[in-house]
């Protein structure tokens, strides 16, 4: 083909869909975020906070994707990456502005800048294992069987986690306890004076280059680090 490189290529099939970045579901409307790349890639702009839900949730199973980092500008960043209950406005919290998901119940956002998860406006230490250098790929293991999730770094799973055995996960409440019952995967803009550029990873149709290749038990996927065993690319098959 003309003009196409690697990120252009998809295993995404009319008989097998992955997720992706939803277009209709947006944060802050000041900050206009834009998707791209069979809307796996995520640009936000610096004007209030935005988050954007995948296109696919789970109330139950065991799933993983992945996000490099790819740009920010001005100093510093406070970039989040991790799960969420879809807020829709009738269970919005009250004073709660649309674009802040580390300020809700029931979701579980990675901050890449510190280590910490945060849940319900409040960050808990998860080891030391940061994602501020650019070009950086972190991992999300969500585990909706044992109420479970672990991110990891390049590779490496946070706070000596391990997906496949079950231990040292974050404890997540229970999908069916949720207001919608699902949760979905996120990514999130949590600064009013930043952008940021994600490269998102569900396996259909990477928004990065894979330079090893992994795919899940069942063969779906395509992803740049192995997939924990028991673990699943969300799509449709």
């Amino acid at each position: 083909g003309v003009n196409l490189d690697a990120t252009d290529s998809a295993t995404d099939t009319p008989t097998n869909n992955f997720c992706t970045l939803n277009p209709l579901s947006r944060g802050d409307l000041s900050n206009n975020a834009v998707l791209s790349q069979g809307n796996n890639y995520y640009s936000s702009d610096k004007y209030g906070y935005n988050h954007r839900y995948g296109t696919m949730g789970a109330s139950n199973g065991k799933w993983y994707w992945e996000m490099k980092y790819i740009s920010h500008n001005m100093h510093g960043n406070s970039n989040s990456f991790g799960m969420a209950q879809v807020i829709s406005p009738q269970h919005m919290p009250q004073g709660v502005q649309w674009g802040g998901m580390v300020q809700y119940e029931y979701s579980y956002a990675y901050s890449g800048i510190n280590g910490e998860i945060w849940e319900n406006n409040s960050g808990t230490n998860y080891g030391t294992t940061i994602l501020t250098a650019l070009n950086q790929i972190g991992m999300v293991a969500m585990d909706l069987d044992n109420n479970r999730v672990y991110f990891g770094v390049d590779g490496t799973w946070t706070a000596s986690g391990d997906p496949a055995a079950g231990s040292n996960g974050h404890t997540i409440v229970d999908a069916s306890i949720t207001p919608e019952g699902f949760y979905f995967p996120v990514v999130h803009d949590r600064s009013v004076n930043r952008s940021y550029d994600y490269a998102i990873n569900f396996g259909g149709c990477p928004a990065f280059t894979i330079s090893s290749g992994n795919a899940d038990g069942n063969d779906y996927g395509n992803f740049e680090y192995a997939v924990p065993s028991g673990f699943y690319a969300l799509c449709t098959k």
